[in-house]
Order: C-alpha cells, then structure tokens, then sequence
C-alpha cells in the first residue's frame, strides 16, 4: 500500500478506536449535556420483545444515550445548525438579537395574561387578613417581584411583547398589595433603573433568571430592610467580584440548555464570592415560598453567609427544602405552622410570568 492508503486506514482505525478507548478509559474530559435531569420524570413502558421490535429499540437507545462522546457529538450538531441556521435544539429557550429567551416569551404579553382586578382584591384580602393574623412586627409578609427579561431587555423584544397598559398582573397586584399594607420589593423596575449604571449584568443575555450578582443585591436590600423594621441586626451581603471576565456557569442557564460547543460570550459578567464574615451576626430565617428564581440564592455560597440552614423553601409551595434536612418533603399543616413559628418572617417571590398563579397556592391554602 501506498503512504496515503496507510494514512485512510489509519483514520479508520483512529475512527474507530478513539470512541471505543473513550467508553472504557475516559481519557478527554466532555462536558454533559444540560437539561438531562432524569428526576421526576415519568419513563413509559416498553416492550422488550424480540418480534415487536421492542429489544432491538431498547438496544438501540441504550448504546446510544451512554456512549460517553454522545454529549460532544451533540453540541457539535446543534453548533452547526445554530451557526447555519440559526437554530436552538432545546425545547424551552429561543434567541432573538443575541439574547437567549424562555420559550413562552415569543406570545407572552401581560395585558393578554391579566387575571382581572376582582380576583387580584380577593386574593390581596386573603394575604392582608393572614399578615394580620401573624401579626406584622412579629411576622410580617414581603412580596419580591423578580425581574423579567420582558422588562430588562424591552427594547430588544418583538414589538407584540410590549405591553403599553397598566393593567397588567404586576401593576395591580403590586398597587393592591401595598395599598393593604403588605411590603413589596418590585426588583424588576429597579433592575431596569439601574441597568445603565450597573458594569455587571444584573440579567445574564444568557440567563432566565437574575445573575447571582443580581440575586446577591436583591436579598442585601430585602435584609436591610426587614432588619430595619425588626430593629435586628441581620447578617447582610459580604461579597468580592472577580475584576475580569469569569463565567459562573447558572447565570447562563438559558444558553447552557442550548449545548453549544461555542456558547457567545458576555464580557461583563463575573463571579461573584462570599466570604465568611469575619464578624458574623444572626443570620436571616424567613419563610420562603418562591418559584425558581431563588434557586439562584439556595445553590450557592450566598444561602449559608446570610440565611439561617434551617430556612425553609417551599418551591411552588409544593415541595419543602432546608439546607438543614438532607431530603425534601411534602407540605403539611404541623409543618407549615411550625415553620411560621420560627420564622422571622414571610418572603413570597414571583416571577411576572407566574403572577396569574400568585402564592402559588398559598392562598388557595389560606382560605
């Protein structure tokens, strides 16, 4: 054989052999695939018959899901078809002007979603009566408003997303809420407010939900605040910030879902750290019932430094997490009242997009 014949069979072999050495060696490191999570998740019965085709599909989909170079083999396709046609293989994310959306955010507009002034009263009346009921200097409710992409990146948005009204599930919620009294933090206006004067992100191009930087400044003001209406010296946010570009990987959590071998890359962001406090004061323990946006606060470094680990965290007020209890658990009346017993407080965090469903719950539950 000739130099070049050797050369193809050798690329052959090579082809051959590396995924082989891959599976049983792990010699490269290969990032896996966002969005896999397999929890929850229901799996349908299969046959594994040999004469429906059962087995030879079962066969077929496990050698495909663990070859161990599948991830790399995956981000390379969804690379070239997003290079080439501007195309996003993840089921619930979008890009539009180089910033990553929620799949909803295409036909999303908050005058179509309003759930209507006499429901809105209602369910305001529903949390005044229970904030008076816990008394609010022993217990008092603050409702955070999360910040929205809808909001912080308006002027990016197609026009159908703009809403020009005020009746809208944030206005009127927020101008009842505080007309009863209840504390209301509405970090999506500020975030917009300060956009122009912040160097960090307080909204990743890449995110879904607020950057820790953004999340880090939301929780100090509402710690600020609580330990002023408490007359208690809280634990407040001790930070540093990496002085050039570091990526923290969750403030992209829309565009990691995208696996991309070449993710675009915002310059401003960094990373931020939380130092232990050299002299640490009592630490924050509310009743936090909240969608996804204070995962941003639980899975990190911020949670320990300023919320006490027995802090519970009803996601969705479905589901009950504490950083002092190793497994999750159901949501009961004993446990809810003696939660609110120990609490310093309520904080109910929603995101626009989930102010049709406001308390998720936990007003239905009041009632």
């Amino acid at each position: 054989m000739g130099k070049k014949q050797y050369i193809f069979v050798f690329l052959i072999l090579a082809g051959i052999s590396i995924p082989a050495l891959q599976q049983g060696l792990k010699f490269m490191k290969v990032r896996p695939l966002a969005g896999l999570g397999n929890e929850d998740t229901l799996v349908p019965e299969r046959s594994f018959s040999w004469w429906d085709r059962g087995l030879q599909e079962y066969l077929e989909d496990y050698s495909t899901d663990s070859l161990s170079l599948r991830p790399a083999c995956v981000r390379l396709r969804n690379q070239l078809e997003f290079s080439l046609f501007d195309r996003i293989n993840a089921q619930d994310i979008y890009e539009h002007h180089g910033i990553f959306y929620r799949q909803s955010y295409p036909t999303y507009n908050e005058k179509s979603q309003f759930v209507g002034l006499e429901k809105i009263r209602k369910q305001v009346q529903v949390l005044a009566d229970w904030q008076k009921k816990l008394g609010k200097d022993r217990v008092p409710v603050y409702v955070v408003i999360t910040s929205s992409k809808l909001s912080y990146y308006r002027d990016e948005l197609p026009w159908y997303n703009k809403t020009i009204t005020s009746m809208t599930n944030r206005e009127q919620y927020k101008k009842e809420l505080e007309r009863a009294g209840i504390a209301v933090l509405d970090a999506d206006s500020w975030f917009v407010q300060q956009k122009a004067h912040t160097k960090i992100p307080l909204m990743a191009r890449g995110g879904v939900h607020w950057t820790l930087y953004g999340g880090a400044l939301v929780m100090d003001s509402l710690i600020r605040r609580i330990g002023r209406e408490k007359q208690t010296a809280f634990q407040q946010v001790e930070m540093t910030i990496s002085e050039k570009y570091q990526l923290y990987e969750p403030d992209n959590d829309g565009l990691n879902l995208a696996n991309l071998m070449f993710p675009a890359k915002e310059e401003a962001l960094r990373v931020v750290y939380f130092p232990e406090p050299a002299q640490p004061k009592k630490r924050l323990r509310p009743l936090v019932i909240s969608d996804s946006f204070f995962n941003v606060v639980d899975w990190t470094p911020l949670h320990p430094q300023v919320l006490d680990p027995a802090t519970p965290f009803y996601y969705y007020f479905k589901t009950r997490f504490s950083h002092s209890e190793t497994t999750q658990r159901g949501i009961s009346n004993a446990v809810f009242a003696n939660d609110l017993e120990h609490a310093d407080c309520v904080i109910l965090i929603t995101d626009i997009q989930n102010m049709h469903q406001f308390g998720f719950g936990l007003i239905e539950y009041l009632q």
